[in-house]
């Protein structure tokens, strides 16, 4: 998949890659982009989320994934299902701008 552009200018900006959010699921850590295939692999992404591609978990059972609008949904790792994709904000400015300052 190919990540929207502002989402690998916040990469390649030196930004931090965790942080904490104002509601769940709280926290993220962004996996490294090296790493992204291979974790959308093996959760099995393409198979149960048709159309989603995970970028971030937050060490709690949950996936940050883009979705087929461009948006940014947590998807729940045990029992994941694009019905069960909570979205969090329409673009990644839009969840960039959620991000608790530490």
């Amino acid at each position: 998949m190919n990540l929207p552009d502002d989402f690998q200018r916040y990469l390649r900006s030196g930004a931090p890659r965790s942080g904490d959010l104002p509601e769940f699921p709280l926290y993220f850590e962004i996996w490294p982009e090296g790493e992204m295939d291979q974790w959308n692999n093996e959760y099995q992404v393409a198979t149960y989320a048709p159309g989603f591609y995970g970028f971030a978990g937050n060490g709690g059972g949950e996936m940050y994934a883009f979705g087929p609008d461009g948006a940014v949904y947590a998807l729940p790792l045990i029992g994941m299902d694009a019905k069960n994709a909570k979205r969090l904000a329409g673009s990644w400015a839009e969840f960039e701008n959620m991000i608790v300052a530490m």
